[in-house]
């Protein structure tokens, strides 16, 4: 029986049993969401319908190349920090064969100005307090990119990729929060927070609240590195 031709154009050029994974997490109305997609069918094995974005690779193409390809053609939100964390293996729940699946982790930000909320193919925001039962293994992988965040904010600035460029301590405070899992005094960590001198005091408050104005801040990334020299860290 001859092969239908077609069939072998779209899947010769393809690493067979090798994905990638991305998790792609921002912070919006003082909430970390992660991006789920919806699963074009399910498996009586799996655990639900939902799970994280998925990308083959292609032959010619690296990780990476993957990552963007997937990225590609979102405009709503921008990426301010996207690495690679760790491999992990899957089952595939139709065929049942083994294979790997690359973890990345992107935090993002809503575009300013940007009022649409579409997001890559079968995708939606979800509310980390709110994440269903996802595809099989995908819970591990959201898990282990949460504590990766968790052991990442003590050594780098990441937590400033999820905000917006401008920002409020109580922004900042609760977005630790958020990622560290504890609730966090907050006259102790606007001591803290302002003794390191890694943040710029603008000269602009909120507008059209109903309670009192707050300060809005940025991130000095110069002072930063800087101080990163003499092995500073971020820890709270």
């Amino acid at each position: 029986m001859k092969k239908d031709i077609s069939i072998i154009s779209k899947t010769d050029h393809i690493i067979p049993n090798i994905t990638i994974t991305c998790v792609i997490i921002r912070f919006m109305d003082n909430k970390l969401e992660v991006l789920l997609q919806q699963s074009s069918e399910q498996n009586k094995d799996s655990k639900g319908f939902l799970g994280l974005p998925q990308n083959f690779i292609k032959k010619e193409e690296t990780t990476m190349d993957a990552v963007q390809r997937l990225l590609y053609g979102n405009y709503s939100f921008e990426i301010g920090f996207l690495d690679q964390f760790r491999t992990f293996e899957k089952l595939d729940e139709n065929s049942k064969q083994k294979g790997l699946t690359i973890g990345y982790c992107a935090f993002v930000r809503q575009k300013e100005n940007e009022l649409s909320e579409s997001v890559l193919d079968s995708c939606k925001w979800t509310a980390l307090d709110e994440i269903p039962s996802l595809l099989s293994s995908h819970d591990e992988i959201l898990n282990c990119s949460l504590k990766y965040l968790n052991t990442l904010i003590k050594y780098e600035p990441v937590v400033f990729n999820l905000l917006p460029k401008k920002f409020t301590l109580l922004e900042l405070m609760y977005l630790y929060e958020q990622i560290l899992r504890v609730e966090i005094d907050k006259s102790n960590f606007r001591r803290k927070i302002l003794s390191m001198n890694l943040l710029v005091e603008l000269d602009e408050k909120q507008q059209e609240v109903s309670h009192r104005a707050a300060k809005f801040y940025g991130f000095d990334l110069m002072q930063y590195r800087k101080k990163k020299e003499s092995g500073f860290s971020i820890d709270f």
